[in-house]
């Protein structure tokens, strides 16, 4: 019992020392609702179904105060301890990225889109969104504005702040960040608190399981080891989520959808730590899968919370 009771106890120290020493990664961006009534959207082509999205590049170059608003909220949020993913810096990596490429599919058939696309790319832990209003008042102006702090795979509330500035005749991105530092030690523990369910429970991804025409069998096979594959794939997951924390919500002889699957924050390789996401867990499958000699195997992410393995044998 007293080793049982020393365990706990080690691995609640553990996870509260973690989150001590470690903030979630953030990037601050302007809602859709804002973008929407600017008019900065875009259309995307998901395979015949056309998407609405935000063109976040536009509105960054057509609205400069726009720019000076989201540096000076990153910088507030920046000086209470939580790394800043700045929304500019990330579009650059996309264009990077995308520069000879169709930004539209992976490379494997599945459909990336934008908004999707610059999460991936950020990976930041929390996405806040941030809507305004600035309101004329005879030679002054005051700002009504919302940040909405969301988890940036599952879209999950983590935090809200909504306020407005005082009228005044000066710049609107300081007034805006004077006041939000009013709200700053209420809004930066709500982040916290929801940051520490993740270290302790896991950040939860979607994971869909898929054979293809390169395997000849299906997940009923035993003749990639001691029990059916199907069976060998629930074991793999139930190893390597977080406290086991999963929901097989489906499966057939061709597919199976795990829901809820919460996943470590961290992995190790090579001696080092480096960040989980739904692609480096479904990687790892796949690698597990190609152990048992389905080499052909793939592993592709369509968001930051959703991998698709293929299962095949060349």
């Amino acid at each position: 019992m007293k080793r049982i009771f020393t365990l706990v106890l080690a691995v609640v120290i553990s996870t509260s020392v973690y989150a001590q020493m470690k903030k979630p990664s953030v990037m601050v961006i302007p809602s859709k609702q804002w973008m929407t009534a600017g008019g900065h959207m875009k259309k995307f082509d998901n395979q015949g179904t056309t998407e609405n999205h935000p063109n976040y590049r536009s509105a960054l170059e057509s609205d400069p105060t726009l720019n000076q608003v989201l540096v000076k909220l990153s910088g507030v949020v920046k000086n209470r301890g939580f790394t800043v993913k700045m929304l500019e810096a990330q579009l650059d990596k996309v264009d990077q990225k995308m520069a000879d490429q169709n930004m539209r599919t992976t490379g494997g058939g599945v459909y990336v889109n934008p908004t999707d696309m610059l999460k991936m790319t950020a990976k930041a832990d929390l996405v806040l969104e941030l809507s305004y209003t600035i309101v004329p008042q005879g030679f002054q102006n005051s700002v009504q504005f919302t940040l909405l702090a969301k988890d940036a795979g599952q879209g999950t509330m983590a935090g809200q702040v909504t306020g407005n500035t005082e009228p005044s005749s000066g710049s609107i991105p300081e007034e805006m960040s004077a006041a939000l530092n009013l709200y700053m030690d209420a809004f930066s523990a709500d982040l916290m608190k929801y940051f520490e369910d993740m270290v302790a429970n896991g950040r939860e991804i979607l994971l869909n399981v898929n054979v293809t025409e390169n395997f000849d069998e299906d997940l009923y096979t035993d003749s990639y080891g001691d029990d059916e594959l199907m069976l060998l794939i629930e074991d793999w997951v139930a190893d390597n989520t977080k406290g086991g924390n999963y929901n097989l919500s489906d499966a057939t002889e061709t597919m199976m959808v795990f829901e809820q699957t919460r996943i470590p924050l961290e992995y190790e390789r090579k001696g080092k730590m480096r960040k989980m996401d739904a692609g480096a867990f479904g990687s790892n499958l796949a690698k597990y899968l190609k152990s048992l000699g389905l080499e052909g195997t793939r592993s592709e992410r369509s968001s930051l919370s959703e991998v698709n393995i293929f299962i095949a044998t060349y």
